[in-house]
């Protein structure tokens, strides 16, 4: 197995535990987490366009453009006078919020970030809502799950400070 100091970056996994249909584990690498840390946390919070746009990544932005194309049918010009700087900031001004289209749920693709063995041996996939297909893993067989990834070669480290899901 290998060490910390040799384990390559996509061996890497932080997890937490989230209330959804009872509790469930979320995995994801860290950089999927801290990123969709970073957007929630900017949803919450941001005050102005500005503020907001500083906070996210340019991959976000992008989307967040795009929904307002294809949904609200807005043009470039539009797009660029509602998402001003200076223009006030509240979540539902971002299309797909309110539907969970947007931000993506970590829950619906963890199966990406997990070995299959793992996937197939404690995961469920069920369809939750908008058609969205949901990846749950019960934390009822939270330390064999552990035990099982840090035996195929994994770090997991939990990060219940962070707001993924």
């Amino acid at each position: 197995m290998k060490n910390a100091s040799t384990r390559s970056k996509d061996q890497v996994l932080y997890f937490r535990v989230v209330e959804y249909n009872g509790k469930a584990l979320v995995f994801a690498p860290p950089k999927k987490a801290e990123e969709h840390d970073r957007l929630m946390k900017a949803l919450e919070r941001s005050k102005t366009w500005g503020e907001f746009k500083a906070a996210i990544s340019a991959s976000d932005l992008r989307e967040i453009k795009e929904l307002m194309r294809e949904r609200e049918e807005l043009s470039a010009a539009e797009i660029r006078e509602r998402i001003a700087d200076d223009q006030p900031f509240q979540v539902s001004d971002v299309p797909g919020t309110e539907d969970a289209e947007f931000p993506s749920m970590l829950m619906s693709i963890q199966d990406r970030f997990l070995p299959p063995s793992i996937v197939e041996k404690y995961a469920k996939r069920w369809g939750a809502f908008n058609c969205l297909d949901i990846v749950r893993i019960d934390t009822s067989n939270l330390e064999a799950i552990l035990g099982d990834l840090r035996a195929l070669g994994f770090e997991v480290i939990e990060r219940s400070d962070l707001e993924f899901f």
